[in-house]
């Protein structure tokens, strides 16, 4: 007998969406640190954890690969965490830290890119896109790490258009409640306040 209660099929698809989205978020993770600054001070969480594990044991799918540019990576993403962990306690620390605490920063190739001043649309295409070249390139010398940047691509695609998603959902939401709270005045105005 099965004592468990069932769980409801939209918070099954709600878990694993959650975490689809952590490991999207672990693989995007070194790329996030590396492309962009004034990242939130609380920003890197789980998935830096994860991130940091899949990059050590990531050598392991092909041991006949040299696990030195993984490796390399693994430094470089440690190191990349803590400078924008550092950041954001200095700002924090100066009584003026403008950014949210879990902000994904603000992409530095973005002024490269005159045609594309949009932030939101930089992040969800052009990164994206960027790093997926950039694999393709690499993967020339270290098939393990274009398997990896790859995958951070897909990540980083995933992340921010999941994250615009959710924004449009809040705003409309937002919306909604508002209609409702000019709904409920104009009754309570026709009512004659009472």
């Amino acid at each position: 007998m099965n004592n468990t209660p069932d769980v409801p099929f939209n918070e099954r698809i709600n878990r694993n969406m959650n975490a689809l989205l952590l490991l999207a978020a672990a693989f995007a993770f070194p790329c996030v640190v590396l492309l962009r600054r004034n990242i939130g001070r609380r920003y890197a969480g789980l998935q830096a954890m994860l991130s940091m594990t899949l990059l050590f044991f990531w050598p392991v799918l092909d041991p006949t690969c040299d696990p030195r540019p993984m490796l390399g990576a693994l430094v470089a993403t440690i190191a990349l965490s803590v400078f924008a962990r550092l950041q954001g306690l200095r700002r924090n620390a100066g009584g003026h830290d403008p950014e949210h605490r879990l902000y994904d920063g603000y992409p530095r190739l973005m002024r490269l890119f005159f045609f594309c001043r949009d932030e939101v649309k930089f992040k969800r295409f052009l990164e994206p896109l960027l790093i997926f070249g950039t694999a393709q390139l690499v993967g020339l010398w270290n098939p393990l790490l274009m398997y990896f940047g790859s995958l951070s691509a897909v990540g980083l695609f995933l992340v921010a258009n999941a994250g615009a998603f959710a924004e449009r959902e809040r705003i409309e939401a937002m919306r909604d409640q508002y209609r409702d709270q000019q709904h409920t005045i104009e009754r309570f105005r026709r009512a004659g306040g009472k």
